[in-house]
């Protein structure tokens, strides 16, 4: 906690993601949300705080969203499809299986996965496991 108050007095990113990090290793997803969220919001690249936005939502999905001003303050950097399809993809299932499973067509299943690529700076599914896990 100390070291969260120090982040967030120096307004340091950096730090401010360590501290989320170490909160969720630790199973508080709840602070780890919140700092993950305070995080975001400070960081300047678009693509980082992205990322680093949806860590936040995926501690907070985790923890009976537990309601917080600091992720009220945060939008979900995906529409709920594009979160759930890149929820499927980082657990390994192909373009098709999801297609199969959302009654969709894979080729609307691919241009969620591009948007989802193009919002989070990543170029791959593997890139997305340690955003949605």
């Amino acid at each position: 906690m100390a070291k969260h108050a120090r982040a967030l007095d120096d307004a340091s990113p950096v730090a401010l993601t360590k501290v989320a990090d170490d909160f969720a290793e630790q199973g508080a997803l709840v602070f780890a949300a919140q700092a993950y969220a305070q995080a975001a919001r400070i960081i300047d690249d678009v693509e980082t705080s992205a990322r680093t936005a949806q860590r936040a939502w995926t501690c907070f999905d985790r923890c009976n969203q537990v309601r917080s001003r600091e992720m009220d303050a945060l939008e979900r950097p995906l529409s709920d499809r594009e979160t759930e399809v890149a929820h499927l993809a980082a657990s390994g299932i192909t373009s098709r299986e999801i297609a199969e499973r959302l009654f969709v067509s894979q080729r609307t299943i691919d241009n969620h996965l591009r948007n989802v690529y193009r919002t989070f700076g990543v170029g791959q599914r593997a890139d997305l496991a340690p955003l949605f896990a």
